[in-house]
């Protein structure tokens, strides 16, 4: 049975892994890649592709809680369109 975390909390034990054990070990040699975090363990798989890195850590753990995270980067990626100006 998974664990009963809200999603709050999962995200402040993956924050809270990456900056304290992961951030030293992962920067700035494995920037840009995606770490996805066993929030549980502490344990991780790391990818450049974030489906590869989440699929791997299913198999790993079936039940995990997981969070992911680019590494060096403040977000996994980003959602919305960028507009420039029109020119004429």
């Amino acid at each position: 049975m998974k664990n009963m975390l809200q999603p709050g909390e999962i995200a402040t034990r993956g924050e809270t892994i990456y900056r304290e054990k992961l951030r030293p070990v992962l920067e700035p040699e494995q920037n840009g890649k995606v770490a996805v975090i066993n929030v549980d363990t502490g344990e991780y798989e790391l990818d450049a592709d974030h489906f590869t890195a989440m699929k791997r850590a299913w198999a790993r753990w079936p039940d995990g809680l997981f969070f992911g995270v680019r590494v060096g980067y403040p977000a996994v990626g980003h959602i919305g369109a960028r507009f420039r100006p029109k020119t004429e």
